[in-house]
């Protein structure tokens, strides 16, 4: 999820870049950027505070296995010394911008718009993939500014939800639903019938995350992506909130069996009855968000006529 002040903003996960050591912004700006590596992990926590956000800093593991091979660093060229950092992950078809965060010292000097067209564009060169999204703070107006003059509308209200056994327990049950995990799940399938964007949960599986889907005879009823030592979901997706007690059952016994308890975060992307029924169970919502989607090509030229113009 994007979680920003001025120029940052968040949501998760990464596919390996390939290192780009000393490329420029315009000269003007005296920028590197470089491909973040397991080492990089104590600069990704120096700038985790000024995303603003009710979210615990991953654990060095998750950074080096899930975020650092899709983050690309920010430095002054002739100092290193850190200027920010951009984090995505490739779902498919779609680019999400996970987290975009600068230092205060280098706001108002075009480093987040550079950060994002480095990312922008490595996703273009490794093909396959037709979209951007990101989700930033419905308050936000200079984020949002910045990401509708990059081509992206905003396209549903999303909400970061938090619940424990006991709300999930006050769900109501669904009978007559067959659960899937891992290779047993038909991933192109899943994709196809909840509308997500084609090669999604292959994509997590090639990720090495845990993958769940619920099934009705009538078909693919929900899905969840997610890394069982992490408290949080990648993708939580159903058709019906009948399911949600049941998927969210399925996600808790994989992360029991590893060791992992406590409360579960997950996004509930622009389906209210789902939203309405998790909240009249009890669950806590910990962050509104609106998910803003455009197309690649678009974000990249636009991205760039607007580091031109700055330059200029």
């Amino acid at each position: 999820h994007l979680c920003c002040s001025d120029e940052t903003l968040g949501c998760r996960r990464g596919k390996t870049l390939q290192k780009v050591v000393a490329e420029e912004t315009p000269k003007t700006l005296h920028v590197a950027f470089r491909a973040a590596e397991a080492r990089d992990y104590a600069a990704f926590v120096q700038l985790w505070p000024e995303l603003t956000a009710d979210d615990p800093v991953p654990l060095p593991e998750q950074f080096a296995v899930h975020i650092a091979p899709g983050t690309i660093i920010a430095e002054e060229k002739q100092s290193g010394a850190l200027l920010g950092y951009v984090s995505t992950a490739i779902w498919g078809s779609l680019l999400k911008i996970d987290y975009l965060v600068v230092t205060p010292a280098a706001r108002g000097k075009s480093v987040s718009v550079a950060l994002v067209e480095q990312a922008l564009w490595r996703a273009h060169r490794g093909g396959g993939v037709s979209d951007v999204q990101l989700t930033v703070m419905p308050h936000n107006a200079r984020a949002i500014y910045l990401y509708e003059k990059l081509g992206l509308a905003r396209d549903y209200p999303v909400l970061m939800m938090r619940v424990d056994a006991s709300v999930i327990e006050r769900l109501p049950r669904s009978p007559a639903l067959t659960v899937a995990h891992g290779s047993a799940v038909d991933a192109a399938r899943v994709d196809a019938s909840l509308a997500l964007p084609e090669g999604t949960v292959a994509a997590g599986i090639a990720y090495g995350f845990s993958v769940v889907s619920l099934a009705r005879p009538e078909g693919i009823v929900g899905t969840a992506v997610f890394d069982p030592l992490y408290d949080r979901l990648s993708h939580f997706a159903v058709t019906t909130p009948s399911v949600v007690r049941t998927q969210l059952e399925a996600v808790m016994a994989e992360r029991l069996e590893v060791g992992a308890a406590g409360p579960l975060d997950f996004m509930v992307e622009g389906f209210a009855e789902v939203q309405d029924a998790l909240l009249a169970a009890g669950a806590t919502v910990t962050l509104r968000l609106d998910a803003m989607t455009g197309r690649l090509d678009v974000a990249i030229k636009r991205a760039r006529d607007l580091l031109g113009e700055i330059a200029g």
